[in-house]
């Protein structure tokens, strides 16, 4: 894509709500750009994305959070594999430094831009992706290192597994780069994490699935139950309607006097099960096979932190590590 023509790329917006995709749209024409394509599925999104590559366009790719049929972590890989150098900004109501976030910046998304959208926000995003395309315009394709150092610097921690994976590097050369980025005080080692590998293709790019243990569905919400002390009832908190006992009708008004709280519930809203805990397995975000949690392989990887720039977030780990999976099965077991 040259920079001479960079507000005639075409732009791709991924999103199922209206209101967003015409304030996008609104937004990405104040700003310069005509070429605007509109989907409001993922497999809409995908269809038109492969289409586009077909007639040798790379279109720059807006992509909500959580799609009716798709994530954005399902429509991701799919983009990227198809072509790696697309430029794609996640928009999402979700802080950048929460973890199921932070695990779509280590699948390889550009950048980051909150819900509700603001112009301002817009306009720095393209800024920034234009000084990207003016520099790879100078400077060609980006050597390992620079590789390396984006995606420490998006993650902020992260395994060497990962960025050997995800920056299609050797696991020794990553960690050669790591050696004299660590000497000059750019990252620092952690310690090792357990993580877990597809049972199929060994990617470390893998996601969990909470699912009913009755019909499968991840379609499914949590609520706490309420037992009313008075008439003996338990129910789901959402049935206590403006504190109203859906049973005797009377008012709950003091915690511990009139009701206590119990342990929480999961409500299957395709089935209607009601369950303690949902069953767990993975699936491979790269290959797509699912398999179960004890079913995966491990490995022990070196972790590395991005020290340059100062943390937002205590908790800077790139996902929800394998150990917090493991301590959610043993909690399960124990409660059922």
């Amino acid at each position: 894509m040259k920079i001479m023509g960079f507000y005639n790329s075409t732009i791709l917006v991924i999103e199922d709500s209206k209101a967003v995709r015409i304030m996008l749209s609104q937004y990405i024409k104040k700003i310069g750009f005509s070429k605007i394509i509109e989907s409001e599925t993922g497999e809409e999104g995908i269809r038109k994305f492969n289409e586009l590559v077909e007639i040798e366009i790379t279109p720059i790719v807006f992509v909500g959070y959580h799609l009716p049929d798709m994530s954005a972590a399902e429509i991701i890989p799919n983009i990227l594999s198809k072509m790696p150098i697309t430029k794609i900004i996640l928009e999402t109501s979700k802080d950048r430094h929460e973890e199921s976030v932070r695990s779509l910046f280590s699948l390889g998304i550009s950048h980051y831009m909150p819900k509700p959208l603001r112009f301002e926000n817009m306009k720095e995003v393209i800024r920034t992706i234009k000084e990207e395309f003016e520099l790879d315009e100078t400077l060609g394709v980006e050597t390992e290192s620079d590789r390396i150092k984006e995606h420490l610097k998006a993650v902020h921690r992260t395994s060497i597994t990962r960025i050997s994976q995800n920056c299609g590097l050797s696991t020794k050369q990553v960690l050669t780069y790591l050696q004299k980025l660590k000497s000059k005080g750019d990252v620092m080692q952690m310690n090792s994490i357990r993580e877990i590998l597809c049972s199929n293709c060994n990617s470390v790019n893998t996601s969990t699935i909470f699912s009913c243990p009755k019909c499968a569905s991840s379609n499914f919400s949590e609520t706490r139950l309420i037992e009313h002390y008075d008439c003996g009832s338990v129910h789901p908190d959402i049935m206590f309607k403006d504190d109203i006992c859906p049973q005797c009708q009377k008012e709950i008004k003091a915690l511990g006097v009139d009701y206590r709280i119990m342990s929480n519930l999961f409500i299957c809203k395709d089935c209607t099960e009601r369950f303690p805990n949902p069953d767990i397995d993975m699936n491979c975000i790269k290959c797509g096979n699912k398999f179960t949690f004890f079913d995966g392989k491990w490995i022990d990887s070196p972790t590395f932190m991005w020290m340059k720039e100062p943390l937002e977030s205590e908790n800077t780990d790139e996902e929800i590590t394998n150990q917090e999976i493991m301590n959610t099965i043993s909690n399960s077991n124990q409660m059922v």
